[in-house]
């Protein structure tokens, strides 16, 4: 069990792990095969419910079913683009060069300390992976729980009604009645695909975020055998070593950077939107019905919010404390080289690793404090509307 544990296991599922790993080459054909297979009919549903959408808008329904239907459509063709930009982008890879890194630590039994940190971020990446995935089956057998009593509630009649549908708003060019069984099945069949996709995209990117802090903090912990009278190999060749391991930390930032920026990016523009039309029910709720699905939807959606800005600090915090922990050193009873060497790297330290949204500024806390206001701002308006 490691931190891509979870991760691996998700992106199999959906079809973009990278097929290196598979030596068969009849189980890479067959894997690929799946692959498209599963990415194209989840993208074949979406264009069917972006077409219902803009029928609903069309024909002036009401604001409720449009909002509802609107939040469900740009969840679901946001997590596809999303897990699109992770395989383009090589993200299943760099999973890999993470899982490498994992063993290293695991091997290296002399760092106690460094063996610990490594433990308490995998605990930590545990407890979230699980609120993830139960809060997502959770919010899936509510949908469907809810979609089915009023299908229970309405009875036979429910299918010959064009202002009702099954879980998902759905393009259907044919009578609903005669394939009803079919309808429910394809409803819930994409509706854990959503959270086989959601689980990609939640767990790898803050497994991956979580492995940038920890990388920073096995850093922080090896600056301090400086300290040490006797280091093997002698002390400035040790901190070049540690010199290296900064540039390679900053390294895997910056390409991490490189592959979600724009996955944060369009969380950062439209989550105000989704928790926005999931909160707007719960301001205008009429009965329990009504109620159930948008409360813990809306729970999660806020929930994935504060966890995306909480490791986003804890990457900026980790990189300043880098700084914090070479001056602790006893840089002061030094050659000038060493000292040299030192002051570089304080000076790189100094400035602050964050995770960008885009072209547009860093993920921070009050990045997500300013999305959960504008969520607000936007669900007081349409209700006054």
């Amino acid at each position: 069990m490691g931190l891509i544990a979870t991760p691996k296991l998700f992106q199999q599922l959906w079809g973009i792990w990278p097929t290196e790993t598979i030596h068969s080459d009849v189980n890479k054909k067959l894997y690929l095969i799946y692959r498209v297979f599963v990415i194209g009919w989840y993208s074949l549903f979406n264009i069917f419910q972006a077409i219902a959408s803009i029928r609903l808008l069309s024909n002036k329904e009401s604001f409720e079913r449009i909002s509802k239907c609107l939040s469900v459509v740009i969840t679901l063709i946001l997590m596809l683009i999303n897990s699109i930009i992770y395989y383009k982008n090589r993200i299943p890879n760099m999973c890999l060069e993470v899982s490498k890194t994992e063993n290293l630590i695991l091997n290296n039994v002399h760092e106690s300390e460094v063996y610990s940190s490594y433990q308490s971020a995998l605990r930590r990446n545990i407890y979230l992976n699980r609120y993830i995935v139960g809060s997502s089956i959770f919010t899936l057998l509510t949908f469907i729980g809810v979609s089915a009593m009023e299908v229970v509630k309405i009875g036979p009649d429910y299918w010959k009604y064009d202002n009702v549908s099954f879980m998902h708003e759905l393009y259907l060019p044919f009578d609903k009645s005669n394939f009803s069984v079919g309808i429910i099945f394809v409803n819930v069949w994409i509706s854990i695909e959503s959270v086989v996709v959601n689980g990609v995209i939640q767990t790898t990117l803050y497994a991956l975020v979580m492995y940038g802090a920890l990388r920073f903090k096995v850093l922080q912990i090896r600056l301090k055998r400086l300290n040490e009278s006797e280091i093997k190999g002698g002390k400035i060749r040790f901190l070049k070593k540690l010199v290296i391991d900064h540039q390679e930390c900053l390294r895997f930032i910056k390409d991490l950077n490189n592959a979600t920026s724009y996955v944060l990016l369009m969380s950062f523009l439209l989550n105000s939107v989704k928790v926005a039309s999931v909160i707007f029910p719960l301001m205008a709720v009429t009965s329990f019905l009504d109620f159930a699905f948008p409360l813990i939807y809306s729970s999660m959606l806020i929930s994935e919010v504060f966890f995306l800005g909480w490791m986003c600090n804890e990457v900026q915090a980790e990189s300043l404390n880098v700084a914090d922990s070479i001056f602790q050193t006893s840089w002061y009873m030094e050659n000038k080289e060493y000292k040299m060497v030192l002051q570089i790297m304080i000076m790189r330290a100094q400035r602050p690793v964050a995770m960008r949204i885009g072209p547009f500024g860093t993920m921070t806390a009050g990045t997500i404090m300013t999305t959960l206001k504008a969520a607000y701002s936007y669900a007081t308006l349409m209700l006054n509307q």
